[in-house]
């Protein structure tokens, strides 16, 4: 997997437990025929919301609200949703902008990040939003969706809480009753992902259900996990991590939190 990180300093701009979430896996989507594809996270805690821009064109169609101002993508958000990528222009040197909307309380109208980067005809990418308003970041993937075994299903584990490696168990959760709150068959674990990384795609049995645990890195405590059922085979699934570690709060959008969306 190819990974490609831009970095911007942009001069003017938890620690409990998590409830268990059940998450079910969307349905295999249908590409278009031509250009590339982008999915965009907004993972920078304390950024205003933003649109992206290819090439000057906003790729982001955001309704606008009922006073007909602009909307743009807050913290936690992910386009153009859990499955599916948007359609961007290819090319050796696409320009992408991250922009603040010109009604935005913070920073109006402010271009956070603009990059020009090569665009593969076909090719699909990640961009991530990261880090804090003071130095904020962006992380580029390119998505490789090949599935050399059609006979197992695919995940990979993505840090974008603020600073702070990622601790992540898989537990088979199969045989283990709903309301224990950790399964006893662990199968996989990444002890210490760093922040702005993503882990290589690993492959799980498909067909069994499994629990995602995120855990303090220090003290080892369980911040949050997430159950998913039936994993289904030649599919490619990440989950992902955002937040602040040491947040706290159940109502808190910016405790550490795990979750997943489709790549394929």
């Amino acid at each position: 997997m190819k990974k490609l990180s831009f970095i911007i300093l942009v001069s003017i701009l938890a620690f409990v437990v998590g409830c268990d979430k059940e998450s079910s896996l969307p349905v295999r989507f249908s590409p278009a025929q031509s250009g590339a594809r982008l999915k965009f996270l907004h993972m920078s805690p304390d950024a205003p919301s933003v649109l992206i821009y290819a090439n000057d064109i906003k790729i982001t169609a955001i309704a606008p609200a009922t006073n007909g101002q602009e909307n743009g993508l807050g913290f936690g958000a992910l386009y153009p949703a859990n499955l599916g990528y948007s359609i961007v222009p290819s090319g050796q040197s696409v320009k992408i902008d991250v922009r603040v909307p010109a009604n935005s309380p913070v920073l109006p109208g402010t271009t956070a990040f603009t990059a020009n980067l090569p665009i593969g005809e076909g090719k699909y990418y990640t961009l991530a939003a990261v880090d804090s308003l003071s130095k904020l970041s962006t992380v580029v993937i390119e998505d490789d969706l090949s599935v050399g075994d059609p006979s197992k299903a695919y995940f990979r584990i993505a840090n974008f809480m603020n600073n702070s490696p990622a601790k992540i168990e898989v537990h088979n959760t199969t045989l283990t009753p709903s309301n224990v709150t950790n399964a006893t068959t662990m199968k996989y674990a990444i002890g210490s992902l760093p922040f702005k990384n993503v882990a290589a795609f690993d492959t799980l049995t498909p067909g069994q259900v499994y629990r995602f645990i995120l855990k303090n890195p220090v003290t080892d405590a369980r911040l949050d996990s997430v159950t998913i059922s039936n994993f289904p085979a030649a599919r490619k699934f990440t989950l992902y991590v955002r937040g602040v570690l040491g947040q706290s709060g159940s109502t808190n959008t910016r405790r550490p939190l795990i979750f997943q969306y489709a790549n394929l």
